[in-house]
């Protein structure tokens, strides 16, 4: 019996190594290659939209599907979404900042190590491919690093993107959609009825109601406000039966006929409005106007000239014939912010308007009204050139 048992082990030892050999034969046949590692090939590219927030962005990126899932070029990533960042294939790097200027973004392959805002990740097998495009990289790791959801949709060539807040180049088309819907009149002011009045230094207004601020064209300190309003508006107004008190026109009026004010007054800024008015008497109001129409050219003549002169795109906000003789507000290239602008003229000695409301990270303002000067605007808009071109060859904005 006990020599029965031996056999009976034995055989089952033979049949386990039988089975192993036999698996191991099947998965891998003796002699058999080992199978090649993935490349990329063109013919099995695939060309993604870019959609966000229901706007295509650009032109399309070029994608591949390897081993470990969808992979964007990232060169053409960048491209399409205005990111100001440098790849450097010789020394295996890439460098820049995606979309605000705190998540800045470092690719390291030599270190194999990926740095983003304050984060940082070892770079996996495969997150990161060659590909005859340059590098091609897996579209969880953009998501991460860029701060965006990358969403491939290869069956349906498109790469969708998901963000809480919306992105330089989202608002850069919103603008220039904005600003394809503006026409010029469509009829010619020329063959509207026309009547030559000669000219004096006083008449009605033309309009019902005029109203401005001391702070504006006037160069005094806010505080003060003027009004003139035309007699068909005093006589609409007689007919007004909720008038208020605030806006009562003939309270203004009932005590403008004593020399008075219907409330305390800014005294100091009486005063300085009586010294104002006599400098725009001595200047003339019609050289007054001339010289606010003459800083307004200069402004714009420097705006298309920084484009040529340091390549950097800047665009003025109103459109030709719509421009302001007090105030031109430019638009800066995406991946500059118009506070940084603001900031960086300010600490060269000059101080700029900032962009208002949902204009502010876009814009900066630049006054040529009141009593400022031909020869100072140049200084000025010298040293905010200054100013922009450092700050854009920070960012890698220049365009070559």
């Amino acid at each position: 019996m006990r020599g029965g048992r031996f056999w009976l082990r034995k055989a089952a030892l033979l049949l386990v190594l039988g089975a192993g050999s036999l698996g191991a034969s099947a998965t891998t046949p003796a002699g058999a290659p080992a199978p090649k590692p993935w490349t990329a090939d063109p013919d099995e590219q695939f060309l993604l939209d870019v959609n966000i927030h229901q706007l295509r962005l650009g032109d399309t990126v070029r994608a591949y599907n390897a081993p470990e899932g969808t992979c964007v070029v990232l060169g053409d990533f960048l491209t399409t979404l205005d990111v100001p960042m440098r790849i450097d294939l010789s020394a295996r790097k890439a460098s820049g900042w995606a979309f605000r200027e705190s998540n800045k973004i470092a690719i390291d392959m030599a270190a194999l190590k990926a740095t983003y805002g304050t984060r940082s990740e070892p770079i996996g097998p495969g997150t990161v491919r060659e590909t005859p495009e340059g590098w091609c990289v897996q579209t969880t790791a953009l998501s991460r690093w860029f701060g965006v959801t990358v969403k491939p949709v290869t069956s349906g060539s498109m790469l969708m993107l998901e963000s809480d807040v919306k992105l330089p180049v989202e608002l850069a088309m919103e603008r220039k959609q904005r600003a394809a819907r503006l026409h010029k009149a469509s009829f010619d002011l020329a063959s509207l009825p026309q009547v030559r009045v000669p000219y004096r230094m006083w008449r009605a207004p033309a309009l019902d109601f005029v109203f401005t601020g001391s702070q504006k064209a006037l160069a005094l300190p806010a505080g003060l406000a003027f009004a003139v309003a035309s007699p068909d508006y005093m006589e609409q107004a007689k007919r007004a039966t909720n008038r208020g008190y605030y806006f009562d026109i003939f309270q203004y009026d009932k005590y403008a006929e004593k020399n008075q004010t219907p409330s305390t007054s800014a005294t100091t800024l009486m005063y300085a409005l009586e010294a104002q008015m006599e400098d725009i008497g001595r200047e003339g109001i019609e050289r007054r106007w001339d010289r606010h129409l003459q800083m307004r050219d200069a402004t714009i003549e420097w705006v298309q000239g920084v484009s040529m002169r340091r390549g950097v795109d800047l665009q003025i906000m109103a459109p030709e014939g719509a421009r302001s003789p007090t105030v031109t507000v430019v638009v800066v290239p995406n991946g500059m912010r118009g506070p940084d602008v603001c900031e960086a003229v300010k600490a060269r000695g000059f101080t700029i308007g900032g962009g208002y409301g949902d204009l502010k990270e876009t814009t900066f303002r630049i006054g040529h009204m009141g009593d400022h000067t031909l020869e100072g605007l140049r200084r000025c808009l010298h040293v905010t050139e200054n100013a922009i071109a450092e700050l854009a060859e920070r960012r890698h904005l220049v365009r070559v």
